[in-house]
């Protein structure tokens, strides 16, 4: 497996489906339109289980292999605060992730809605860069200058 580097995912895409490039790992929403349009086959998703809008692409670990990354958006603000805003803020966002109207967009672009609590938010940031260093580690990747 080689490494080619690219702009961007849209770059990628359009090489994946020319047949010059043989797999990419692609947050969904960015090969979803070619997916559709039968230009390509998603052959499993790092998701801890099978999207809605996927649902005869298996996860992961349905195949047996334990690896699961996926994309996740954080509100955040500044460290000064104060906690009332933040406590307010969170339930607003609680409650449009809890509407089906936003859960139905955030299906139908690849993902799982899920709301949670700041401190919730901290940990999955900390494991995310606890995963990502590791796999870096592992597969020796360095950033192209």
């Amino acid at each position: 497996m080689n490494r080619i580097p690219f702009r961007g995912g849209p770059q990628v895409v359009q090489e994946l489906v020319a047949g010059r490039v043989n797999f990419y790992v692609s947050p969904t929403l960015g090969v979803v339109p070619q997916y559709e349009e039968k230009q390509l086959k998603i052959i499993a998703v790092s998701a801890p289980e099978r999207l809605k809008n996927l649902p005869d692409t298996p996860a992961l670990t349905e195949l047996g292999i334990n690896f699961v990354r996926f994309g996740w958006l954080g509100i955040c603000a500044g460290a000064g605060t104060p906690q009332p805003i933040i406590d307010r803020l969170n339930r607003d966002l609680v409650a449009i992730v809890g509407t089906p109207e936003y859960r139905a967009m955030v299906e139908q672009a690849g993902s799982i809605a899920v709301s949670s609590t700041p401190q919730e938010l901290r940990q999955v940031i900390t494991q995310t860069l606890d995963e990502v260093a590791g796999s870096i580690r592992e597969f020796g990747m360095q950033q192209e200058q």
